[in-house]
Parts: C-alpha cells; structure tokens; sequence
C-alpha cells in the first residue's frame, strides 16, 4: 500500500480524505444510531426462578441470575446519574455480578422489593 502511495502521490491526498470521512462516517452511525438503540434495547425481568437480562442490538446478550444465588443487591449513583435521578444497580452472585445501569430510583425499590417478596416465598416455602 505504501509503494502505491509513492508511486501516485496525486492519491496521498484522496485516499486521507477517504480513510478520515469512513471514520468519521463510523463514528456518527455509532454515537446517532447504535448507541440509542442498544440503551432502548435493555431489558430486564424479576421472575420466580431469577433475573433475567438482555441487551444489545448487532450483537445480543443475555444472562440470568438465580434468585437464590443472589448475594447482594447494590446501588450506585455518580454525580452524572444523581443529576438524572437515575442509579446503577449491581447484582452480586458468586464469582461475578451483572449491572443494570440507568434505572429510576423508584425502579430500584420496585426491584428490591420484588426480589423480597421472591425470596420470602422461598423461605416460607
């Protein structure tokens, strides 16, 4: 590629132009389009057997943390999320933890007491 560039310098120029406009190019669908639709495209479920999580648009993931599994129910708030009345939740299970970012505090206590009431169940269960 660099012999290409020598022998032509008349494309130096065009082929800069080129690599700089697809990055840039890539960096707008990313921030305008892909973004967005992976913060639309989380989901989470509180079910009897666990919680259930998915997220992602190009690419999918899912995961599933069982309720009696379940550690510690952690929430986070930075200076960014307080400013949006939003928290972060982190969900500890032994040997790793799922986050969930981006949730209202009255989502949070929503989830908390879900959780609660599951786990209640079990044990009189």
């Amino acid at each position: 590629m660099a012999t290409i560039v020598i022998f032509f310098p008349v494309l130096q120029g065009t082929l800069t132009y080129a690599v700089v406009g697809l990055i840039s190019l890539a960096i707008i669908v990313e921030l305008v389009l892909l973004t967005p639709a992976a913060v639309r495209r989380f989901r989470y479920t509180v079910a009897l057997d666990g919680i259930h999580t998915s997220s992602g648009v190009l690419t999918t993931k899912t995961c599933f943390v069982p309720m009696q599994q379940l550690l510690v129910i952690e929430k986070n708030q930075g200076p960014i999320l307080r400013t949006y009345g939003l928290v972060s939740i982190r969900l500890q299970v032994p040997g790793t933890f799922v986050d969930i970012d981006g949730v209202t505090e009255d989502a949070f206590a929503v989830l908390q007491e879900e959780v609660r009431s599951i786990l209640s169940q079990h044990d009189r269960g």
